[in-house]
């Protein structure tokens, strides 16, 4: 089976991040936590949005003749794109969303996995990679 899918950006991710945040402050506002507390959680959240940034790599394109062999993974680090190779080790369907694991080979080896909305893809793309499931 031929696979080949171009992935487009979501834009939900930021105010999830933002909403997340507010509802946080708005119960420690509830609580009446020491000043010294907000201090705390605002250093935690700068650092996780902070390693959120840094590490994200959109992915912008998946494609393979056989889902069994190597996939190519369009990748774009800031400006630069890259083609990356990996296996196909897992696929999970989860309501709206298909999240895939891959045992990545070139640039170098490591699992990364990625989590594809519905809204990412188009209709038949979503059911050709839910179709992947194991």
């Amino acid at each position: 089976m031929f696979v080949d899918i171009s992935i487009k950006e979501t834009a939900y991710n930021l105010p999830i991040k933002i909403g997340v945040l507010v509802i946080t402050l708005l119960l420690m506002v509830m609580m009446d936590v020491l000043w010294w507390q907000y201090v705390v959680v605002t250093l935690v959240w700068t650092l996780c949005l902070w390693m959120d940034k840094v590490r994200a790599i959109a992915i912008h394109e998946l494609s393979t003749y056989d889902p069994d062999d190597v996939w190519y993974l369009g990748m774009y680090d800031k400006a630069n794109r890259q083609i990356w190779q990996a296996y196909l080790s897992d696929v999970t369907l989860m309501g709206q969303s298909v999240v895939m694991t891959f045992g990545v080979i070139v640039p170098y080896e490591m699992t990364h996995q990625i989590t594809i909305h519905h809204s990412m893809v188009s209709e038949q793309d979503f059911r050709q990679l839910a179709s992947l499931q194991m």
